[in-house]
């Protein structure tokens, strides 16, 4: 909120190397931040790296290695402390740096861009892969930037980062409406969460502010005995799903007071009823869906049209 003498400090953040191992960014503290760009990677292909972690708080996708494609060409310090040249550098360790060398050029173009300008600008320019393992979801049929729809994939984000585009629009870009932040409070639910069950409880909240969204928070708290048995996931009015969470190997118990971030209703009203869902999807184990709170932070509806369109 202060750095860069208000305008706010600009994280990049890789997404994470896990997905084989059903890991996301969602349990990710950096990149399922709201004050974070998290970036994942794909190759020259443009498919998705095998490795790429994905969530619904995910921006952009930058290249880095793939299999049987090339990787990125970086220099480094070997092991005798020498410099050299590496042609094998991956991972979205990679993807990331490249997606702040594209942040770096647009402040070159604008450095009176604020932190959400920066984000405002990569999901009004990224583009979308077509390839096989897609998930596009139709987030607006009119982003209020491009006048064009916004479609969203846990996978890639609001796709490929551009850099050529962002810089342009940087370049002509007018500062966003100032933040608004709308809270529910605390949601006491209190109920037990059948065993093994697809369906399970359903808590929802009416949301009468009409904000135009860019981030959503929801704080869960759960007392279950293995979490890594949970399947959540938050429905907007609009009818957009953003997957919070899902079954995979954390024995762990409690979810205590975790906050997971989705920017997959980025440039949809907040106005209406918002549901969250919380499953066990797996035998064995049991607990309570306690509590919950739906945070929105966008800009007053009426306020949205502020920038100059592509």
């Amino acid at each position: 909120m202060n750095g860069r003498n208000g305008k706010g400090s600009i994280y990049i953040w890789a997404s994470g190397n896990g997905r084989a191992s059903s890991d996301t960014c969602n349990y990710d503290g950096y990149a399922n931040s709201r004050f974070t760009i998290a970036i994942g990677a794909v190759g020259s292909d443009l498919r998705l790296s095998s490795y790429s972690e994905g969530c619904s708080a995910l921006m952009a996708v930058a290249p880095s290695s793939s299999g049987g494609h090339p990787s990125i060409t970086t220099v480094d310090y070997d092991m005798n402390n020498n410099r050299a040249c590496y042609s094998y550098f991956g991972g979205a360790s990679s993807a990331a740096p490249a997606a702040a060398g594209v942040v770096a050029l647009m402040l070159g173009a604008n450095p009176e861009l604020t932190w959400r300008d920066v984000q405002h600008i990569i999901v009004a320019t990224a583009v979308p892969v077509t390839t096989s393992d897609q998930s596009w979801t139709l987030i607006t049929e009119d982003n209020p930037v491009t006048h064009a729809p916004l479609y969203h994939s846990d996978l890639y984000g609001f796709g490929l980062i551009d850099a050529k585009a962002a810089v342009s629009l940087a370049k002509q870009w007018k500062t966003v409406a100032p933040l608004v932040s709308w809270s529910s409070g605390t949601i006491i639910v209190n109920q037990p969460i059948d065993d093994d069950k697809v369906e399970g409880v359903v808590s929802s909240v009416y949301v009468s502010k009409a904000l135009r969204v860019e981030w959503v928070e929801v704080v869960l708290q759960s007392d279950h005995k293995n979490r890594g048995d949970l399947d959540v996931f938050l429905l907007s009015p609009s009818g957009v799903k953003s997957v919070l969470a899902v079954v995979h190997n954390d024995v762990n118990e409690r979810v205590p007071s975790w906050t997971f971030t989705s920017c997959r209703h980025w440039s949809q009203s907040s106005l209406g009823k918002w549901e969250l869902h919380v499953s066990d999807q797996r035998l064995g184990n049991t607990g309570n869906f306690n509590s919950w709170i739906l945070r929105i932070h966008g800009t007053e509806d009426n306020e949205i049209n502020v920038t100059k369109a592509l």
